[in-house]
């Protein structure tokens, strides 16, 4: 890695316009299509720190999300043009912690996520040490850092609706696993159906575990005790085991 790619200030802004393929039957981008923009955003920011798959590759390494948290306070609408900034918010001998904001031209905030995520050998499947040089980056001091995701989820109280889901050819990124965002789309296509007409407010989510094609996943979904507008998911190996894949948690209105 070449450590002099590191700019002085890391904080990196790109500028997206709403595709007709990204939103809703009321011309709103989806939850969905807003994450994937802040995914995309993150790819530049890695490049421009000289850590990002083109640096990590050789060495057998790769990025992986351990836990995010996404909040949509407003979601733009067809053809909305919106400005994306997000920067490395602290590293640690084994983390990165990743913050991202959603602006629409006007400098109003429309959504933020926070996400911790780790380095994979995808040689043996393990965790691989942070780079000196990226725990050595600092967050520039104008930018306030958003809390990091919860470190606990809550655990379903009552079943509610369940769904098996077969990993498919697209849902494989880079790494040959099933990409994070593909566990997201699997809640959120398979909510329970009093909340398929309510808005999403906040989802945040946690990946225990890798899947890969042709994988079953069993999908559940539940209230957390006696709570209006919060449900708690959880996604697991549709076999005998059912070793746990993912704990979601999601808020409506």
């Amino acid at each position: 890695m070449d450590t002099n790619k590191v700019p002085e200030d890391i904080r990196w802004r790109e500028e997206y316009s709403i595709r007709s393929s990204e939103v809703d039957g009321h011309q709103r981008a989806t939850p969905l299509a807003i994450l994937h923009l802040i995914q995309e955003a993150s790819m530049g920011s890695a490049r421009s720190l000289g850590a990002s798959i083109d640096e990590l590759q050789p060495l057998n390494l790769a990025w992986v999300l351990l836990r995010k948290s996404f909040t949509i306070i407003d979601r733009p609408k067809l053809s909305q043009r919106v400005s994306i900034l997000t920067y490395p918010s602290h590293f640690d001998r084994f983390l990165a912690y990743r913050d991202y904001k959603m602006y629409d031209l006007d400098g109003r905030l429309m959504a933020y996520a926070s996400s911790t995520w780790t380095l994979l050998n995808f040689v043996d499947r393990k965790m691989a040490g942070m780079p000196e040089f990226l725990q050595a980056i600092k967050v520039h001091p104008d930018e306030p850092v958003l809390d990091p995701p919860p470190s606990r989820l809550s655990k379903i109280s009552d079943i509610i609706h369940t769904e098996d889901v077969k990993v498919k050819s697209y849902d494989i990124d880079w790494n040959g696993h099933v990409n994070n965002l593909s566990y997201v789309r699997y809640v959120l296509e398979n909510v329970p159906k009093p909340y398929r007409q309510r808005e999403l407010k906040r989802i945040d989510f946690h990946i225990k575990a890798e899947a890969f094609l042709d994988d079953e996943i069993l999908v559940e979904s539940g209230l957390i005790g006696a709570e209006d507008g919060r449900l708690a998911h959880r996604l697991s190996y549709n076999r005998d085991d059912h070793k746990l894949i993912a704990s979601v948690e999601t808020y409506w209105t």
